[in-house]
């Protein structure tokens, strides 16, 4: 794992072989079906020592503001895999701080912006797929980082991104839903992205507007007049 990391984390690396790397990396942590995730998990948290899990999470994370594109998406998808096993345990405490300021730091460039809220995205997936349960505080943090992506001075790149991660963590914010200033502020940013110059940021709003009506359409009285008016 420490060597396929340092493959994908390489710049001078071809970009074919960083992929590689890192998407290898990432099935030595992943499985389809319920006994073999377990079984790596448990190897995971058992069987690698802490001084090597720091290498590997810190090398992967890195690579979410690397110049290339296709090694940023990759690393999402490492540190998603990751950060499921993680987050749920408190095992990674650097993680949300570091994936909240990519996102939310004005200089981060749209490209970083990008990979962090796919990994955002990817993790919260991943998460409901298993059936964990995270501390509010984690919660509150992956809605921050989700909803300062959607924010319509965005680049259309990071709305589709955020819209996106957003409709994949729906079921981790029940807690937020169930507070109106919350609630407010979600309906709001998905609202203000079905206004979105691209095709496919819209799109990712309008899916994330049928999720919330699926979800929580208790919650949806207030809002129905300026869901009606959303073209």
């Amino acid at each position: 794992m420490v060597a396929l990391v340092g493959e994908l984390s390489a710049p001078s690396k071809n970009i074919t072989v960083r992929q590689l790397a890192g998407l290898h990396l990432k099935n030595l942590l992943s499985a389809k079906d319920t006994r073999t995730y377990g079984l790596k998990v448990d190897r995971w948290n058992q069987q690698v020592p802490s001084s090597v899990k720091v290498q590997i999470r810190d090398g992967c994370a890195m690579v979410l503001r690397d110049n290339e594109s296709v090694a940023r998406h990759t690393a999402a998808q490492v540190v998603a895999e990751i950060g499921a096993i993680d987050l749920p345990r408190n095992a990674w405490e650097n993680l949300m701080p570091t994936l909240l300021q990519n996102v939310t730091e004005p200089a981060s460039p749209e490209g970083v912006k990008v990979s962090t809220l796919e990994c955002l995205g990817y993790m919260s997936e991943l998460m409901d797929r298993t059936g964990v349960d995270l501390e509010q505080n984690v919660t509150n943090s992956i809605l921050t980082a989700i909803v300062d992506g959607m924010k319509e001075s965005n680049p259309t790149n990071v709305i589709y991104a955020a819209a996106t991660a957003l409709g994949n963590s729906l079921l981790f914010c029940r807690g937020n839903m169930e507070t109106k200033a919350e609630r407010d502020m979600i309906m709001q940013v998905v609202c203000g992205a079905t206004r979105c110059q691209a095709p496919n940021a819209r799109g990712a709003a309008f899916v994330c507007i049928c999720q919330i009506a699926e979800h929580y359409y208790d919650k949806l009285g207030d809002y129905m007049n300026v869901l009606f008016q959303v073209r």
